[in-house]
Order: C-alpha cells, then structure tokens, then sequence
C-alpha cells in the first residue's frame, strides 16, 4: 500500500521520489519489552506525559519530529510533543526549549452524511484489505492529492451537470489508484460496470469474476445448482431475499432481473446461453441489492 500511495504521489507532486522518505511501520514492543519501570519513571515520568513515549522513541531513534493525526486525537498527540521538549532539556522544568523539537500536526475527521465518524466501532471503516472493504465499496470513498485547481475545475462542470455524477468519479478513481493501485482501479471499474452498468456485451466472465473476487456479492455455484435450480429459488438461497415465497413475490412484482433484464417466470431457470460469457448471471432484487452467480 505505501509503495503505490508513494508511487501516485510522485505523479501528482513535485517532490522528487528521491526526496521522499522510506515508510517504516514499527511495532512498539521493540522499544518497550526492555524497559525497566524504575528507570521509565525516573526518565520520562518526571514529566508526566507517559502517553506520548512512542513519540518520544521515535523522536530519538528515528529523528521523527512531527506526528498527524485526527483532531479527536489532539491532545494525547499534543502530550507527546511536550514529553519531547521538556526530555530534551534533561529535567523535568516546564519551561519550554528555545527551539521546540517536536510537532503535531492534527486533521478533521472524516465523516459520513449524517455527521458520524468512520471507524471499527462505528461498523463503517473503510480498510485498506481488500479483503475487508472490496475494491468496489472501497471505490465509493475518501480523498486525493489532486491539486486544489484541478478539483475546482472538477467541481465546476460537476456543478454544471450533477447528474452524470462527475466529482463522485474522479473521486473514486483517484483514491483507489492511489491505495489499490492500476489493478485495483481496473478491478473497481469492471465491478461498477457489472453491478451498476446496463451492457454486459463488452465483458468476459473472468474478468467479473476478477473484479469481485473479495466481495461478498460474488457467488460461486457447480453447473447442477446453477442450472437445475429455479432462479427465485437460487435467490433465496444465496440471501438475495429472505425466502423462497419472497423472491417468488419479487418476481410476480417485476422487481426481480437478470442481467438487467425483468424476469417474471417464478419456475424461470438458467442456461448457459443466458449467462454473461457462458459463465457469469448477474441478479439484482429491486434498485441496488445484488447476487452475481459464477460457474465453479
């Protein structure tokens, strides 16, 4: 991830890659499992602001003088520079050093529609495993390094025309490319076009199934379920409703469709000449539930 993020960044920055740091990512156990409690006390207790120590460590053994963070986080980062500057007068005075050696640099949080911030113990993190947040839902989400005037002129014609949704795609492409890189991107492209696309014609089964190979949504079934199985059935089945006669009330109400097309046979069966490339059916119960069924 830090490969490809520092891979965009050089082709959207100045910066010279050889300019930029190498990314170390540090389990703190390195530096705190020879600690001893009395000299821990005697060194940095002194100045009570223990919270910080691993930007404290960090400061002395790697010359990191600046920690980011969200502004939730504000103080405890801010303790962590205190530590360093007082530790680095020898004592424990409150007095500030003459030149401050430590930083903190803090951003707003991040927040859905409603206010509510992202996280685990919201249920609505936004990972960085594809195998946690797929390349599609992850897709839908964050930031970019565009340059502010890029993203005015961006904002402009998507003001001018909001309903082809300009910002929302420009948006989508620039993080996932930044985090997931060009194959990510192209996986996320393919599973927007299977999921939300009306043409199918283009594609191949494959590659679908490429492009959702971590989402929940992709189904894999042997030739005797896919084809000898009812298609409400095999709907209910794989949870696309909660049961049989439900997905039977979701065909008979013309909510139920195949590759983009209504089906209203309740005893309706597939085949493989209505699959995309022979391998692939792509069902969608109402506006925005899926199930894409793919041949084991």
């Amino acid at each position: 991830v830090f490969t490809r993020a520092a891979a965009y960044a050089n082709n959207k920055l100045s910066t010279q890659k050889s300019a930029l740091p190498e990314v170390q990512v540090l389990n703190n156990l390195s530096w705190l499992k020879d600690v001893n409690l009395l000299d821990f006390l005697r060194t940095t207790g002194i100045h009570f602001r223990m919270n910080r120590y691993d930007f404290y460590e960090l400061y002395k053994t790697r010359g990191c003088t600046i920690q980011l963070g969200g502004s939730d986080q504000w103080g405890n980062i801010l303790s962590g520079v205190e530590l360093i500057n007082k530790a680095e007068l020898g004592g424990a005075s409150d007095a500030a050093p003459a030149k401050e050696k430590g930083f903190a640099l803090t951003t707003p949080l991040l927040t859905t529609s409603t206010g509510e911030k992202f996280g685990k113990s919201a249920g609505n993190a936004v990972w960085l495993d594809k195998n946690l947040t797929s390349y599609l839902d992850f897709y839908q989400a964050l930031l970019t390094l565009l340059p502010v005037e890029e993203i005015s002129s961006v904002m402009q014609d998507h003001q001018s025309h909001p309903e082809h949704r300009i910002a929302q795609y420009v948006l989508a492409e620039e993080v996932t490319l930044m985090v997931q890189g060009e194959a990510g991107l192209n996986a996320a492209r393919v599973a927007t076009q299977v999921l939300f696309g009306t043409e199918y014609s283009t594609l191949k089964g494959d590659q679908i199934i490429e492009s959702l190979s971590s989402d929940p949504r992709l189904v894999f079934c042997s030739e005797e379920e896919m084809f000898d199985t009812s298609l409400p059935n095999l709907v209910a089945t794989h949870k696309l409703a909660s049961s049989k006669s439900a997905a039977r009330q979701l065909v008979q109400a013309g909510g139920l469709y195949l590759n983009n097309i209504t089906q209203r046979d309740p005893q309706f069966r597939l085949t493989r000449d209505v699959l995309v490339d022979g391998k692939v059916a792509i069902v969608r119960a109402g506006k925005d539930k899926h199930l894409v069924l793919a041949l084991h």
